[in-house]
């Protein structure tokens, strides 16, 4: 039996792991195992075990084949875990004066290996805790601030999160103007 396991971080390429005849038991010392070929091969982040044709021989101490005398069983795990590293997201800081028109937030993000990132926000209440993550933008129409964060996530890098950020609904102002021309009739007039 030959068996053995590993754990690579996700690279956004196929990846390979040899198995090899220095993790065999079950063979007779001063007989050697040959083994070619027994492969595991993994891309995305989850566990392999499906091992590749390989070939094997037994050979005793003189040279001579010893084969026959064995029966074999290769197996092994490749695991690919996710990468702590090439997952990015941003958000945007916003303001505008009100104008009764909803300001939003948007977040994005970024894989190394150019697959799609999911976009959530958390949203920070008065009292400094932080709203559950959601995948709906967050949003302000009335005069106040807003605090949000974005978080990013893909299946085979490390969830990563955004420094925060404000949304600003600011006072608009209101000016009135007018003007008019009166006659004197000498009292007092109002306009």
């Amino acid at each position: 039996t030959v068996t053995d396991s590993t754990s690579l971080e996700y690279n956004g390429e196929d990846q390979t792991f040899t198995i090899t005849a220095d993790n065999a038991s079950g063979v007779v010392e001063g007989e050697t195992l040959t083994l070619t070929g027994a492969t595991i091969t993994g891309k995305e982040v989850g566990s392999y075990d499906d091992v590749a044709s390989y070939t094997w021989s037994v050979a005793k101490a003189d040279g001579s084949d010893s084969t026959d005398n064995y029966t074999i069983e290769v197996t092994g795990t490749l695991t690919i875990t996710a990468n702590d590293d090439g997952l990015s997201v941003e958000g945007e800081t916003k303001e505008q004066v009100y104008n009764g028109e909803a300001l939003v937030g948007e977040g994005s993000g970024t894989a190394d290996d150019g697959t799609e990132v999911t976009i959530k926000y958390a949203v920070k209440a008065e009292d400094g805790t932080w709203s559950e993550w959601s995948e709906e933008a967050p949003s302000i129409t009335d005069v106040g601030v807003v605090t949000y964060k974005v978080q990013g996530s893909n299946d085979n890098y490390e969830t990563v999160e955004s420094d925060e950020y404000t949304l600003t609904v600011t006072q608009k102002a209101i000016t009135v103007t007018d003007s008019t021309s009166l006659e004197y009739n000498g009292e007092d007039q109002t306009f």
